[in-house]
């Protein structure tokens, strides 16, 4: 599968050391400076985020605890202060988790309605053929290697582009300054209008689960792990990294699609 060759070809010490160190050097500059030994925590940071990309290409799996590990080490590198970067965080996480419920609840709809299509032009069908046949094809693309290949974009644009990240960094200025001239009662209310939302999401998905089989499309480890690089990295490197992300993640299935359809042909 393409989605392990990278894994094979870097697990390694070497391996983990240099692309740690590619990623690390770079992204110093989001770094808090006053922090003493700085640069080895972000090293660090980076090398237990290279094997949870490895673990996420090979099984499809992110151990909790590097995600905590991971979660802590970033806060801690952050130059952002403490109760900036821990509601930058919990806003992330709200909306990454109203993300995973939306985008199931969107896939369950859409299995339904191809039910009900084919169900009235053919009506003799049972309702099990019906689900073999909506059913999502095999094979799952695993989001954190896309976002290491955004990071990967992001340093080229903090290296070699002074001018391409200007606007990113006036974004971000902008943002902190919004968060900081916010009272505690200002930052209260918005998470507790973001829960409620949240909450009426949830509901929504409960009762979902009871008459449908849920479809997941992204994946838990994902909502704990990109709220961290968010509050680390400001909205707009953020944004820049996950849409390249994005495309990466867009550009697998489109290639799994046509693989799995070339096999079929020749099967």
């Amino acid at each position: 599968m393409v989605n392990t060759t990278l894994a094979r070809y870097l697990k390694n010490k070497v391996g983990y050391a240099a692309v740690s160190l590619l990623l690390a050097i770079p992204l110093a500059n989001f770094l808090n400076a006053e922090l003493r030994f700085g640069f080895f925590f972000l090293t660090a940071v980076f090398v237990l985020f290279w094997k949870m990309v490895l673990e996420d290409a090979e099984h499809g799996t992110i151990d909790i605890r590097c995600i905590a590990l991971l979660a802590t080490g970033l806060f801690l590198c952050s130059y952002q202060t403490a109760l900036v970067y821990l509601f930058s965080f919990l806003i992330y996480l709200i909306l990454f988790r109203m993300l995973y419920v939306a985008s199931s609840l969107w896939e369950m709809g859409i299995q339904a309605c191809r039910q009900w299509h084919s169900h009235q032009k053919m009506p003799h069908l049972t309702a099990g053929a019906n689900d073999t046949a909506d059913s999502l094809p095999h094979g799952r693309v695993p989001f954190l290697p896309c976002f290491a290949g955004g990071l990967m974009v992001l340093v080229i644009i903090v290296t070699f582009l002074d001018d391409g990240a200007a606007p990113l960094w006036r974004f971000d200025d902008a943002l902190d300054s919004c968060m900081i001239l916010l009272s505690g009662e200002q930052k209260m209310i918005i998470l507790a209008v973001m829960l409620l939302a949240l909450g009426i999401f949830e509901a929504i998905y409960w009762l979902a689960k009871k008459k449908r089989q849920p479809i997941i499309c992204i994946g838990m480890g994902d909502v704990f792990v990109l709220p961290g690089f968010a509050a680390f990295l400001g909205g707009g490197f953020f944004l820049m990294t996950l849409g390249c992300a994005l495309l990466l993640s867009l550009g697998f299935v489109l290639y799994q699609k046509y693989y799995h359809r070339q096999d079929q042909e020749v099967s």
